[in-house]
């Protein structure tokens, strides 16, 4: 190979351009590749980290987020407000994926943040468009169950109600 650029075999550029045809192809299953990566957004965060209070959606997102930098280590939270997380960053570790077919890339995210957060204790309704990822709280998803951290009992007391009951 003297000063010449060395060159990818035909094979390679087969077996490539057949990858990109796959990818290409996988549009048409946007809902189940967005379920088989929250499935996996879950198993990152159930392997590296555990739950937020059912309350707290920014400890929840910052749970997820650091959750899914094992995989994609540039992904960081841009904006937080009380009830809706903007991550960044997930679109570098799918740029292959993204550069093909950016709707493919968005169901990806949406699917690993949405699982990350559920797992980290924030249902949430999830979109991504050209790597920004939007996720709100779900509060229907929530439902009327008490926090296990801010009651103990039936009566709904905070900790420390139920606790001086108890003693007395």
């Amino acid at each position: 190979t003297s000063g010449r650029d060395l060159q990818v075999p035909p094979g390679s550029q087969l077996a490539v351009h057949t990858i990109v045809q796959l990818i290409a192809g996988l549009t048409e299953h946007r809902e189940k590749l967005a379920l088989l990566a929250e499935d996996q957004g879950r198993r990152l965060v159930a392997a590296a980290a555990g739950r937020a209070d059912t309350r707290d959606f920014h400890a929840a997102a910052v749970i997820a987020v650091e959750s899914l930098r094992a995989a994609f280590p540039e992904a960081r939270l841009a904006e937080t407000t009380d009830d809706q997380v903007v991550v960044e960053g997930l679109e570098v570790g799918l740029r292959l994926v993204g550069e093909v077919d950016g709707e493919v890339g968005d169901a990806l995210a949406t699917g690993f943040l949405r699982g990350a957060l559920a797992a980290a204790g924030a249902p949430a309704t999830v979109s991504a468009r050209g790597g920004r990822v939007t996720a709100e709280l779900d509060e229907a998803c929530l439902g009327a169950q008490p926090s296990p951290v801010v009651t103990v009992d039936v009566r709904g007391d905070d900790y420390q109600r139920g606790v001086v009951a108890t003693m007395r």
